[in-house]
């Protein structure tokens, strides 16, 4: 695997229902250890609630706030 610069204005950008997603890094550039989206949303957008079956989810909220259920 060969490093790889995540740089501000790289990546794929993709709206998934209303959530403006840039993908920086994928599976490929991981050894398909981790993807990392960068996420810009306006308050009150955000993906509907789901469950993860097979990965964990880690978040960085660099301004504002975001609000999660987890478990029941």
């Amino acid at each position: 695997m060969n490093p790889k610069i995540a740089k501000n204005d790289s990546g794929h950008k993709l709206n998934v229902l209303g959530d403006n997603q840039n993908i920086k890094l994928t599976g490929k550039d991981t050894n398909g250890q981790f993807t990392l989206i960068e996420q810009n949303n306006q308050p009150g957008v955000g993906i509907p609630p789901h469950i993860h079956e097979n990965e964990d989810e880690v978040f960085q909220v660099i301004e504002g706030q975001v609000e999660m259920s987890i478990g029941e």
